[in-house]
């Protein structure tokens, strides 16, 4: 309870201006889509209908197929009962103390100490990539899951049972709910290196119960799943192009943008001599040396330090090789 209670304070502190002055988010893709689709979605429902088709946009298009207006996620009940930006700010700010809270438990587990872990979890939820994701509600509640997913697949592998199963696929079929699908996909190639460290470490070793935890996921999520496949397909966004998976690839000198994000200027004030988009976000130096002090005694820390230089490499997309070697071995990675 006093973890939530501090991470809470937090929140009230540094979103201030929203929890104290009553102000919202608005900004960006929630204005344009998501604000209009939830009162879309809000209206369909009351008239005794669920949306499966929007007329409104072009000659119509598909709604539930469409997976970043996420229908079906369960946090879309808020927006029955406040005004739709209130709604989408009361969501947006649960989902970043739900991403702290998770952070928490997935690093306790991990048995690092108490304090630790909270430092870890405000690291988490307060980065700013996570912050630049208030002008996009599915990328805040796709991004909450990931530590979720990671800490219920832990357990899963770990103890596989039928109460880790069910908590692994409740998981990860709300996180498949939640929207963004780049977000869910990103998140996935996480578990699937997570379970290539815990096969090459563990001793007892098995495919099959891997295997049997991500059919029952995407069967449960496949009221979701199946319609936005095809939806995929038949979509102009989509395209098996390299140059278009990589047309925003994080520049190498934009490293010093997530260390010091001034130092090459101020982006919304046409000074930076980096240009680029906003949602490269920034990690910190304090940050980098209390993982390294954190973990370099800790059994995890090659798993997560293999993790944060093949993101890093990942990201850097055109720039190195890297990418390009995942565009083909990584099924779908190409799609985004």
């Amino acid at each position: 309870m006093r973890i939530i209670l501090l991470l809470i304070s937090f929140l009230v502190i540094f979103f201030h201006q929203i929890t104290l002055k009553g102000n919202v988010f608005y900004c960006c893709d929630n204005l344009l889509i998501n604000i209009p689709a939830k009162a879309f979605f809000v209206e369909e429902i009351k008239a005794g209908r669920f949306p499966l088709w929007n007329p409104y946009i072009f000659s119509g298009t598909p709604f539930l197929a469409d997976i970043n207006l996420s229908p079906l996620y369960p946090a879309n009940i808020i927006f029955f009962f406040f005004e739709k930006f209130r709604a989408l700010t009361i969501v947006s700010i649960f989902h970043y103390l739900w991403a702290m809270l998770g952070m928490y438990i997935l690093v306790r587990g991990l048995w690092v100490k108490p304090v630790s872990a909270a430092v870890s979890a405000v690291i988490f939820g307060f980065s700013g990539t996570m912050i630049v994701y208030s002008n996009n509600l599915p990328m805040i509640q796709a991004a909450s899951w990931l530590p979720w997913m990671l800490w219920s697949w832990k357990n899963y592998l770990s103890i596989p049972n039928i109460r880790t199963l069910s908590v692994f696929v409740f998981i990860a079929s709300l996180q498949i709910f939640s929207g963004h699908p780049q977000m869910t996909y990103l998140t996935w190639l996480l578990v699937a290196g997570y379970y290539l460290h815990f096969f090459i470490t563990a001793k007892k070793k098995s495919i099959r119960i891997a295997v049997f935890a991500c059919l029952a996921t995407l069967v449960v999520a496949s009221v979701q799943i199946l319609p936005f496949l095809e939806f995929a397909v038949n979509s102009t966004r989509t395209s098996p192009d390299f140059s278009y998976t990589t047309f925003d690839s994080l520049h190498p000198l934009s490293f010093i943008r997530l260390l010091l994000p001034n130092a090459t200027g101020v982006l919304n004030q046409g000074t930076a001599w980096i240009q680029g988009g906003s949602v490269y976000g920034f990690t910190g130096i304090a940050s980098l040396i209390l993982a390294w002090f954190g973990f370099r005694k800790n059994r995890w820390g090659i798993f997560f330090g293999i993790l944060t230089i093949g993101s890093f490499l990942l990201a850097l997309g055109k720039y190195t090789h890297v990418y390009h070697i995942a565009y083909w071995i990584f099924p779908g990675l190409r799609y985004f």
